[in-house]
């Protein structure tokens, strides 16, 4: 041993030897550096809580097992590559830490730790759980996140009381359908693995108010989706979906879709059935349309719709009155609907890298317009309605077609970001631009008094 481990393990003896003579049901070694556990250790039998993390143990004996009375124990940190099966001896454990080791698998005699409420194996090696899992009934929270899963018993059905599961980042490819009876959980956390559809069971675990299914392989979602009526927020980007169910309009309560970076082509109608729904994002998709149900989102606030290839917006989209942000740059549209002026909280339009040739006059009735950008367009002139924009503090019209500006602009005094570079304007105009926005403004407003 090097001298930093001698004496991590004279201190370890020395704790333990004070627990022996006054009887301690606690006992802490953790950060000792230790390599291996003094024999005097399994002579405190009447421990309740044992923590050993934070060494570089690579095994636990088998004399563990003697720890009989154990509630809690801490073992995460170490270099552990395996449990030994006297670990099953340890029946009145509530609270076991194994995270954070090089664990490939757990032993079947795990499941005798019936007692057994939090289990934390995450950020090991584990390629597999055994099916003696089923039989620890009183489970409440388990994290197996950051392993190497390629699958789940089918005993995992049998944990009834499970409340908290996190099953991220591993190899997962399927799940089985047991896992529809888990009715207590409320959060699933099933992103960062190799799935390619869901079990149509998961419509029973009502109690869930999030569904994190990102990062997976998903082209479809089951249809039975629909009766987690509880369900608050799904995150379903980064799959390979090339559609929604009908189903999903039937989950009131969602305010939070995230279904961006998929292979989408269309939205359901029944998408306007989520009368709560606050945030939508659906961009990186293959959207050509939107439906017109949309304008029945009325607390929508967010919608993000860039990088697909719509070539039109609804009018209904003038119906979303709550609408705060609209982002739908690299899109094909040429032209957006008159209904957009009744958007009058809307703080955020983006319209870049669209074929846009013009904007509708409505365009100043938004009065709580803050951003506007419509750069990489076709535009080869503004409307005099832009002047009425009074809280405008962001124009980027660059890469368009414009020989001119409005002299209305002139009166936009909050006005703090323009940018009007790839233009063909004039020569006094440029040479103002040059000078900075407040030039340009004092520019057009000069020339409105002129004429």
């Amino acid at each position: 041993m090097e001298m930093n481990d001698v004496s991590g393990y004279q201190e370890a003896q020395k704790r333990i030897q004070y627990a022996l003579e006054l009887k301690k049901t606690e006992l802490d070694l953790s950060g000792l550096d230790l390599i291996e556990l003094p024999e005097s250790l399994w002579q405190l039998s009447s421990l309740t809580r044992l923590f050993i993390e934070g060494n570089k143990l690579t095994n636990l004996p088998s004399s563990i097992g003697k720890l009989i009375n154990l509630h809690l124990l801490w073992v995460f940190g170490n270099q552990l590559t395996s449990l030994p099966d006297s670990i099953g001896q340890l029946v009145k454990l509530d609270d076991l830490n194994i995270s954070n080791n090089q664990l490939t698998g757990l032993p079947s005699s795990i499941g005798q730790l019936v007692k057994l409420t939090d289990l934390d194996a995450s950020n090991n090696q584990l390629t597999n759980l055994p099916e003696s899992l089923g039989h620890m009934i009183n489970l409440r929270s388990v994290n197996v996140s950051n392993n190497q899963l390629v699958s789940l018993p089918n005993s995992i059905g049998q944990l009834a009381k499970l409340a908290n599961f996190h099953i991220f980042s591993n190899k997962l490819t399927s799940l089985p359908s047991s896992i529809g009876q888990l009715i207590r959980l409320s959060t699933l956390d099933f992103y960062n693995n190799h799935l390619s559809s869901l079990p149509e069971s998961i419509g029973c675990m009502i109690n869930v108010t999030e569904l994190n299914i990102y990062n997976n392989q998903l082209t479809s979602l089951p249809n039975s989706i629909g009766q987690m009526i509880n369900v608050i927020e799904i995150n379903a980007y980064n799959n390979q979906l090339t559609s929604l169910p009908d189903s999903i309009g039937q989950m009131a309560k969602l305010t939070k879709l995230s279904i961006n970076n998929n292979g989408l082509t269309s939205l359901p109608n029944s998408i306007g059935e989520l009368n709560n729904l606050s945030r939508l994002w659906v961009f990186d998709n293959k959207l050509t349309s939107l439906p017109d149900s949309i304008g029945r989102l009325i607390n929508l606030k967010d919608i993000n719709i860039r990088d697909n290839k719509l070539e039109s917006l609804p009018d209904s989209i003038g119906q979303l009155i709550n609408l705060k942000s609209l982002v739908i740059s690299s899109n094909n549209l040429t032209s957006l609907p008159n209904s957009i002026g009744q958007l009058i909280k809307l703080y955020q339009l983006e319209v870049a890298g669209n074929k846009l040739i013009g904007l509708p006059d409505s365009i100043g009735q938004l009065m709580s317009l803050f951003i506007l950008a419509v750069p990489s367009n076709q535009l080869t002139g503004l409307p005099d309605s832009i002047g009425q924009l009074t809280n405008l503090h962001h124009l980027n019209v660059m890469g368009n077609q414009l020989t001119n500006l409005p002299e209305s602009l002139g009166q936009l005094v909050n006005l703090d970001d323009l940018y009007l570079n790839r233009n063909p304007l004039p020569l006094e105009l440029k040479t103002a631009y040059e000078q900075g926005a407040e030039v340009v403004l004092a520019y057009l407003r000069e020339k409105s008094q002129i004429t």
